[in-house]
């Protein structure tokens, strides 16, 4: 039976305008940030300088209140790992991962990837047996990681990057970075927005996404299809983590989570369709609570969201989130994010 878990979702997003809003039950101290020493999870700080985000660190860390400048005000992750009074994100959907999470409170369980093949089978007793590279039920991929790929292809992702487009870049950054792994991934992705233009986001099952298989099935889907896309339209951040939130709640009842599942997010820029940024980060941590990490790259254009942007690792237990300036510093998170 293969291992299964790391589910990487890679979220490009797009550019616009955005600003923090005040949220005084998510309020961060205002004063000079110091860094936290996570227990089982990466160090973080506690504070985004000059932000009012704060973020509790994950996994029970030691920190310091929001970075110089910042105000009192702003978006907060509570700890991952179920700190007392811990209400989780309201959800229509979503009781398999609210079964984990609760499942690793119980245990004590620190938030991570290292800690999701001890959290308990919580809400996952009826999962159906997962197939190697041959088939199987599933037909999923025979090693451990599973890459969820949300993929901006807002109208900023048409920008000239080097000798080609973000999205071109962003693209061939992808296929290279799953070639040497092909037969141990499961694969998946959300394109946003789609269809295209505006800000709707449809599920993963819909026919414009690509829904989980194998490694050497997506990559032939993929380039099959790749001319039936093309940057157009909004950035609707939230809107593709509510989607993302959903085929992470699939693949919770499939018994990915039973290994390491990861969501990455690379993006070009803020999000432009009214979406609720604090909102967002509490769902992030909400992921890493189920055991789940969240990685953060920004493409040249993501200055503006940095703030956002080191609000989203932080939730996810990654530190702060990665600024590339080059294809090549993208193609190095990319490979490092598939393995």
């Amino acid at each position: 039976m293969r291992n299964l878990g790391l589910v990487a979702a890679l979220l490009f997003a797009g550019c616009g305008g955005v600003d923090i809003p005040r949220d005084d039950a998510h309020a961060g101290a205002a004063g000079a940030g110091s860094g936290g020493s996570s227990a089982g999870g990466p160090a973080t700080s506690a504070g985004v300088a000059g932000s009012g985000i704060h973020i509790t660190p994950p996994s029970g860390s030691v920190g310091g209140s929001s970075g110089a400048g910042g105000s009192s005000g702003g978006i907060a992750a509570a700890d991952p790992a179920g700190a007392a009074g811990y209400e989780p994100t309201t959800r229509t959907q979503g009781a398999c991962i609210l079964e984990r999470i609760a499942s690793r409170q119980a245990e004590g369980g620190a938030g991570g990837e290292g800690d999701a093949a001890a959290a308990g089978d919580a809400g996952m007793a009826d999962a159906p047996a997962q197939g190697g590279a041959s088939g199987g039920e599933l037909g999923l991929g025979q090693g451990d990681l599973t890459m969820l790929v949300v993929f901006d292809k807002s109208g900023s992702m048409d920008t000239p990057w080097d000798e080609r487009t973000r999205w071109q870049v962003a693209n061939e950054a992808l296929m290279k970075a799953i070639d040497g792994v092909i037969d141990n991934l499961t694969l998946g992705t959300i394109f946003f927005p789609q269809p295209a233009g505006g800000c709707d986001v449809v599920p993963l099952e819909n026919e414009l996404q690509i829904d989980f298989r194998t490694g050497r099935d997506f990559r032939s889907y993929w380039q099959e299809t790749q001319t039936t896309r093309k940057p157009d339209g909004s950035t609707p951040l939230e809107r593709s983590l509510q989607m993302a939130d959903l085929a992470i709640e699939q693949g919770c009842r499939l018994g990915l989570l039973n290994d390491r599942f990861r969501v990455v997010l690379v993006t070009d820029g803020e999000p432009t369709c009214g979406d609720d940024l604090t909102g967002i980060v509490e769902l992030v941590a909400d992921w890493n609570r189920a055991g789940v990490e969240t990685w953060v790259m920004g493409l040249p254009g993501s200055d503006p969201a940095k703030t956002l942007l080191d609000a989203i690792a932080l939730a996810g237990a990654t530190g702060e989130s990665q600024s590339l300036g080059t294809p090549g510093e993208l193609d190095h998170g990319l490979y490092d994010a598939a393995r």
